[in-house]
């Protein structure tokens, strides 16, 4: 989908702590057909911190400034966000006698970092796109928060402040109008009469390219080749990127006080995805607790009344990015293989009582998968059904519902035990009360499962999921193999009243196991849902999003994950 050119505007807040309004202009509907709406951040902090070491001894301090930025569209949907941090350590003498932020024991540190954002991949709420069509133009608002970190002594007096600035960019995916030319100045593609070459725009996902790095201890790093996309297949439009950091962290204190108390552990594992020097993709995955222990029982064992050791923690956060800027579309096309690199990097903090010893570790490993949109000709449009041993390519119907960015569609409501395959993106899929199994490809795609126990499979981009128990006469058990970031699923058919929903581990069918909702009432058929590769412990890190609700008398359970 071609876009128009990059809208840049600056903001800055010497305060660290604020909010306002940048104005940019309407997309023209002279053009086209607004297809979507992007936005990017750059975003700096810098901050400052006056220190005094009020200790008899040299120490080691560690000062950082960290800031988040987000930018809302009208009303009050997120478009982007971004988290930019920096940090510095030094060593401190003794304390020299006299508070004043200088001398041998006092300093003045001062740390400026910046992040460039890449791509608009982590939109929240539905982004409504009229305030954005138009010939006049539209303000979003850009919201800034500061913080300090000072990591040191015992004993230090510090005094700290933080400023955020940057830019945003704002840009418009858009359908031309019959005749219309993007000029690609947006890193669009030329379309000269888009139905006179192609027909109907359709768009096709390639399977992903999938890279593993197993966990091991942070700071490695890994090179991927990645296979090129094929110019014959059609025309390229955008690289999708998904990287999926993981960090498994141990930690184990021992107090050396009379007294007891906590520590808090943070580890983090951050992992990045470069090209040519330039950053594509990042992700960050954290682990924080509280250890709470007793008073010293003088034995560094991690045990007993005075220690304490926690393994298994482990956290997994993924980053998608769409990559459609010319350098990068020639830079994957072709023959042959792109290079990239894949770095980890770790770092942990212990904040704790006066005494104790303490030992933390962290593995991180990633998944990163590389696909390819490209434009086609319509006529391949369809999906690949199975049904009863046969093999039939069902041509594309057009999409005639109130969802935005979905172009094809495929119904089949019959007992029909069913295998769909969509062989282009973007498809409102429904099938019936059989024993069904869905997948997509790539855009934007709603899969409705219908009754019966479906294995459903979502496509590179956003999928929304529906499983429907009502009706089931027997037990039913569906599984979603791969819900990502921005993803829905919602389950009816629940009863609200007497039904039992509990959470189990590692679920399901072999090779799609995770977490699994088991929804029980009496007089009625157990319902079951298994979300591959998710745990309990992502009903509570942010990773996923639980809620309940009903609708013209029929209740439901909705999931997003995060």
């Amino acid at each position: 989908m071609p876009s128009l050119g990059v809208q840049s505007r600056s903001f800055s807040d010497p305060a660290g702590y604020g909010a306002q309004l940048l104005t940019f202009e309407q997309f023209d509907p002279a053009l086209g057909a607004l297809g979507g709406v992007r936005a990017e951040i750059s975003a700096t902090v810098s901050g400052s911190v006056l220190v005094e070491n009020l200790e008899g001894r040299a120490v080691s301090l560690t000062y950082g400034a960290r800031a988040w930025v987000d930018v809302f569209a009208p009303g009050a949907a997120r478009l982007t966000s971004e988290t930019v941090a920096g940090e510095q350590t030094v060593t401190l003498p003794a304390y020299d006698g006299t508070v004043d932020f200088s001398g041998a024991s006092g300093t003045r540190l001062a740390v400026v970092a910046a992040v460039d954002g890449v791509s608009a991949a982590e939109a929240s709420g539905t982004v409504d796109e009229a305030p954005f069509v138009g010939t006049g133009s539209v303000a979003l608002t850009v919201t800034d928060f500061a913080r300090n970190r000072i990591a040191g002594p015992a004993n230090m007096r510090v005094q700290a402040e933080a400023a955020v600035g940057g830019v945003v960019r704002l840009a418009y995916d858009y359908t031309p109008a019959a005749g219309i030319v993007d000029g690609g100045g947006g890193g669009g593609v030329i379309i000269e009469d888009q139905t006179r070459l192609f027909g109907p725009l359709v768009t096709v996902t390639t399977v992903p390219q999938v890279f593993r790095v197993s966990p091991r201890p942070t700071g490695w790093q890994e090179a991927l080749a990645v296979g090129r996309f094929d110019p014959a297949l059609g025309t390229l439009l955008a690289v999708q990127v998904r990287l999926v950091s993981v960090v498994r962290a141990e930690a184990a204190i021992e107090n050396h006080g009379a007294q007891g108390g906590t520590a808090e552990v943070v580890q983090d594992a951050a992992t990045t995805l470069v090209r040519d020097g330039v950053v594509l993709a990042g992700s960050q995955a954290r682990v924080e607790r509280t250890l709470r222990f007793g008073v010293a029982d003088g034995v560094d064992d991690f045990a007993g009344t005075g220690g304490i050791g926690e393994a298994g923690w482990t956290m997994t956060r993924a980053h998608a990015v769409t990559l459609i800027d010319a350098a990068s579309r020639a830079a994957f096309s072709g023959g042959g293989t792109v290079s990239l690199g894949l770095d980890s990097q770790g770092v942990g903090e212990i904040v704790g009582p006066a005494r104790f010893l303490a030992e933390i570790a962290a593995l991180s490993g990633a998944v990163v998968e590389v696909a390819y949109t490209y434009l086609v000709e319509s006529g391949v449009a369809g999906v690949m059904v199975a049904d009863a041993g046969t093999n039939t390519v069902v041509a594309a119907q057009a999409y005639r519902g109130p969802v935005a960015d979905l172009l094809h569609q495929f119904i089949a409501v019959t007992p029909d035990n069913l295998v769909i395959s969509a062989n282009t993106d973007s498809w409102f899929i429904r099938a019936g009360a059989g024993t069904d199994a869905i997948a997509a490809r790539g855009g934007t795609n709603v899969i409705d499962g219908g009754g019966g126990s479906n294995f459903l499979t979502g496509g590179f981009g956003r999928d929304v999921f529906f499983v429907d128990l009502r009706g089931a006469e027997a037990a039913v058990w569906s599984t979603i193999a791969n819900l990502q970031a921005s993803d829905e699923a919602t389950l009816w058919g629940l009863v609200r009243e007497g039904v039992q929903l509990s959470w189990v581990e590692d679920a399901g069918a072999v090779g799609a196991r995770g977490l699994t909702l088991h929804a029980v009432t009496a007089g009625r058929p157990t319902a079951s849902l298994t979300l591959a590769g998710y745990t309990t412990a992502d009903l509570t890190n942010g990773r996923l999003t639980i809620g309940t609700g009903v609708v013209e008398g029929n209740a439901y359970l909705h999931i997003s994950a995060a």
